[in-house]
């Protein structure tokens, strides 16, 4: 009977311990977005100077205690950024500075995937500056740039293919559905001209239809719409994802994104790195 009461009274102080784990871990996350929603008012050019303090010097940076341990920056930054094994709650940071331009292009997706606009730029470059204004971060970077740039939505990319579409259908469905956070859904293909399907993440964002067409002699063109409207950050990172698949793949050559306008006249643009 003792040693029934004993494990009963263990069990009931482990519940109380980790009850009081979890809402002080709750308390901490929700002071996180309140400190997040703070910093979010700022729209347009501000000066931040609370970095996190093991930043990197340099002009990538993430705001101190306002992460809160997503992942989704870590992700996109291809190595750029980590989290903090001194802080508690695992603070990431940008551990180094990108110098290539590639390496920016990663940062600059890092920026984008915050949630709680939790990294910010906080240097003077032009072309990063453009780079950031096209994306639509502007309220991201401290300083503004000498131009004028507004948010680009680049939603439709030309490229040559030395395979039918079932194959280039086969091959561009299979690496999304390996993509973690992703799901694929509605597959469509006629095995002669046309494809489409259905990208959506897990995290419930809306997600974009994906339309590919083949013009002629090996040229290919793939459309991005978004499911519920032209939600630019939500085609961009669609965008993102598939530049990496088809830069990735060698049969595959000529990549060209363009803007497609309301218009449908495709407006070319910069392609991505």
């Amino acid at each position: 009977m003792k040693n029934y009461l004993l494990i009963v009274l263990l069990l009931a102080l482990s519940r109380i311990v980790l009850s009081a784990k979890f809402f002080k871990r709750r308390r901490f996350l929700r002071s996180k977005k309140k400190v997040a929603s703070n910093y979010t008012r700022f729209i347009g050019p501000t000066k931040i100077t609370a970095r996190f303090p093991e930043n990197a010097e340099g002009d990538f940076y993430v705001i101190n205690e306002v992460c809160i341990s997503c992942g989704a920056p870590e992700a996109e930054s291809q190595g750029l950024i980590e989290h903090s094994v001194k802080d508690q709650y695992g603070h990431c940071y940008f551990k180094k500075q990108p110098e290539t331009e590639e390496e920016i292009e990663h940062a600059i997706r890092a920026i984008a995937v915050s949630c709680i606009s939790a990294l910010r730029y906080g240097g003077k470059d032009e072309n990063i500056l453009r780079k950031m204004y096209e994306f639509g971060l502007s309220g991201e970077c401290d300083q503004q740039p000498a131009g004028s740039y507004r948010t680009v939505t680049r939603n439709l990319v030309t490229f040559y293919f030395g395979g039918n579409i079932d194959a280039l259908f086969k091959m561009i469905v299979d690496e999304f559905v390996n993509k973690p956070g992703i799901k694929v859904i509605d597959f469509a293909c006629d095995k002669t001209s046309r494809f489409s399907f259905i990208v959506r993440w897990t995290n419930m964002r809306p997600g974009n239809l994906i339309k590919c067409e083949y013009v002629n002699t090996s040229y290919y063109k793939i459309s991005i719409t978004s499911e519920v409207s032209s939600l630019q950050e939500v085609i961009t990172g669609t965008a993102e994802e598939l530049h990496d698949i088809l830069k990735s793949k060698l049969p595959i050559s000529n990549i060209l994104w363009f803007e497609n306008e309301i218009s449908g006249i495709g407006v070319p643009r910069p392609t991505f790195v």
